[in-house]
Protein backbone atom coordinates (compact mmCIF):
# COMPACT_ATOMS: atom_id res chain seq x y z
CA UNK A 1 0.00 0.00 0.00
CA UNK A 2 1.39 3.26 -1.18
CA UNK A 3 2.20 5.88 1.84
CA UNK A 4 -1.60 7.70 1.79
CA UNK A 5 -0.40 10.04 4.56
CA UNK A 6 3.28 11.07 2.87
CA UNK A 7 1.61 11.71 -0.05
CA UNK A 8 -1.21 13.95 1.70
CA UNK A 9 1.14 16.46 2.66
CA UNK A 10 1.96 17.51 -0.82
CA UNK A 11 -2.06 17.32 -2.10
CA UNK A 12 -5.32 17.70 -0.36
CA UNK A 13 -6.88 14.32 0.90
CA UNK A 14 -9.84 12.78 -1.65
CA UNK A 15 -12.35 10.33 -0.56
CA UNK A 16 -10.19 7.13 -2.39
CA UNK A 17 -7.47 8.38 -0.03
CA UNK A 18 -9.39 7.76 3.09
CA UNK A 19 -11.28 4.70 1.38
CA UNK A 20 -7.82 3.04 0.29
CA UNK A 21 -6.70 3.78 4.50
CA UNK A 22 -9.95 1.91 5.46
CA UNK A 23 -10.08 -0.80 3.61
CA UNK A 24 -6.37 -1.56 3.45
CA UNK A 25 -6.88 -2.37 7.40
CA UNK A 26 -9.42 -3.20 10.02
CA UNK A 27 -9.51 -0.14 11.68
CA UNK A 28 -9.97 0.07 15.28
CA UNK A 29 -12.66 2.81 16.94
CA UNK A 30 -9.86 5.12 17.50
CA UNK A 31 -8.76 4.93 13.98
CA UNK A 32 -12.07 5.44 12.45
CA UNK A 33 -12.55 8.26 14.75
CA UNK A 34 -9.18 10.03 14.03
CA UNK A 35 -10.33 8.83 9.97
CA UNK A 36 -13.96 10.39 10.20
CA UNK A 37 -11.96 14.17 11.78
CA UNK A 38 -9.72 13.85 8.85
CA UNK A 39 -12.30 13.28 6.34
CA UNK A 40 -14.53 16.25 7.72
CA UNK A 41 -11.20 18.39 8.16
CA UNK A 42 -10.42 18.06 4.45
CA UNK A 43 -13.90 18.43 3.19
CA UNK A 44 -13.11 21.99 2.59
CA UNK A 45 -9.76 21.90 1.48
CA UNK A 46 -8.61 24.20 -1.63
CA UNK A 47 -11.67 25.27 -2.03
CA UNK A 48 -11.85 29.54 -3.16
CA UNK A 49 -14.46 32.03 -3.58
CA UNK A 50 -15.13 31.06 -7.25
CA UNK A 51 -15.92 27.71 -6.68
CA UNK A 52 -19.73 28.08 -6.39
CA UNK A 53 -20.26 24.78 -4.56
CA UNK A 54 -18.18 26.19 -1.48
CA UNK A 55 -21.39 27.12 0.29
CA UNK A 56 -23.16 23.33 0.22
CA UNK A 57 -19.84 21.99 1.11
CA UNK A 58 -19.15 24.25 3.82
CA UNK A 59 -22.42 23.53 4.83
CA UNK A 60 -22.15 19.64 4.72
CA UNK A 61 -19.07 19.92 6.57
CA UNK A 62 -20.55 21.69 9.45
CA UNK A 63 -23.40 19.46 9.49
CA UNK A 64 -21.01 16.45 10.00
CA UNK A 65 -19.05 18.57 12.07
CA UNK A 66 -22.17 18.50 14.34
CA UNK A 67 -22.97 14.88 13.92
CA UNK A 68 -19.84 14.02 15.26
CA UNK A 69 -19.84 16.70 18.07
CA UNK A 70 -23.30 14.99 18.73
CA UNK A 71 -21.96 11.20 18.29
CA UNK A 72 -19.00 11.93 20.97
CA UNK A 73 -21.67 13.81 23.27
CA UNK A 74 -23.98 10.42 23.04
CA UNK A 75 -20.89 8.04 23.25
CA UNK A 76 -19.49 9.70 26.65
CA UNK A 77 -23.26 9.95 28.08
CA UNK A 78 -23.96 5.98 27.43
CA UNK A 79 -20.42 5.25 29.42
CA UNK A 80 -21.41 7.68 32.24
CA UNK A 81 -24.57 5.34 32.60
CA UNK A 82 -22.37 2.30 32.04
CA UNK A 83 -20.73 3.25 35.35
CA UNK A 84 -23.68 4.46 37.25
CA UNK A 85 -25.28 1.10 36.01
CA UNK A 86 -21.79 -0.81 37.88
CA UNK A 87 -22.09 1.18 40.66
CA UNK A 88 -25.81 0.82 41.55
CA UNK A 89 -25.24 -3.19 40.55
CA UNK A 90 -22.63 -3.38 43.44
CA UNK A 91 -24.89 -1.78 45.61
CA UNK A 92 -27.90 -4.17 45.19
CA UNK A 93 -25.54 -6.82 45.47
CA UNK A 94 -24.29 -5.34 48.54
CA UNK A 95 -27.54 -5.03 50.04
CA UNK A 96 -28.34 -9.16 49.15
CA UNK A 97 -25.53 -10.00 51.22
CA UNK A 98 -26.27 -10.94 55.18
CA UNK A 99 -23.88 -8.91 56.81
CA UNK A 100 -21.61 -9.70 60.05
CA UNK A 101 -23.22 -7.98 63.08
Amino acid sequence: MRDVQREARHRPLCYADFLEIEMAENMSLADQAVNALAMVRAMDEGLDMEQPERHAIRNLKHIAEYALTDAFRLAQDLSFQAQDLRKLAREIESADKPHNV
